[in-house]
């Protein structure tokens, strides 16, 4: 399995500098890879324990974060949403480490449910869920995530699936 996290940098001026700091593991690689506009050429370097490099090529067109391996989260986690607050779009991020029954709301200030973002099963990962406000007034929001694991045929019968929930809070700003 691999995925790309796409780094978007905002500077007046170069050089950039960009560094990191990754915990070893057996099982991931983390890659940085960087194109230049004008040829299309990519650079790949391998990113290990702390390193950072320098940015100061004005044809710079995409940076990223190429991730593979075992890319399955230890933990649940529910993320605050970005950007907070926001107008009129934000995103929402969660992670499952097993396969779960998943549902993903948005309530008011006196506990409504304003909008369902998703419901149903997702397997163990990494997920993004953009949500859309321009329908909801100025104010404060909250949004949940319940994550019901899914018992495997070694759980079922000695109650080892589990319910995982979390609660953030939003501003909308118009």
């Amino acid at each position: 399995e691999a995925i790309d996290f796409p780094v978007r940098i905002s500077a007046a001026s170069s050089p950039v500098a960009l560094g990191w700091h990754i915990s070893e593991s057996a099982t991931t690689e983390y890659s940085l890879v960087v194109t230049n506009k004008q040829t299309g050429k990519t650079n790949t370097r391998l990113m290990t324990g702390e390193g950072n490099v320098i940015l100061w090529n004005p044809d710079i067109s995409e940076v990223k974060i190429h991730v593979s391996g075992n890319l399955a989260p230890s933990q649940f986690a529910l993320h605050q949403n970005y950007p907070n607050p926001f107008n009129p779009s934000t995103v929402i991020r969660y992670q499952l480490p097993v396969n779960s029954y998943v549902t993903l709301k948005v309530f008011d200030l006196i506990g409504k449910e304003v909008k369902r973002l998703f419901d149903g099963v997702q397997e163990a990962g990494y997920y993004t869920v953009p949500f859309v406000a321009d329908h909801l007034a100025n104010g404060v929001y909250f949004y949940q995530l319940t994550a019901r694991q899914i018992p495997t045929r070694m759980d079922r019968g000695n109650g080892q699936a589990g319910t995982f929930t979390s609660v953030q809070k939003m501003l909308v700003l118009k």
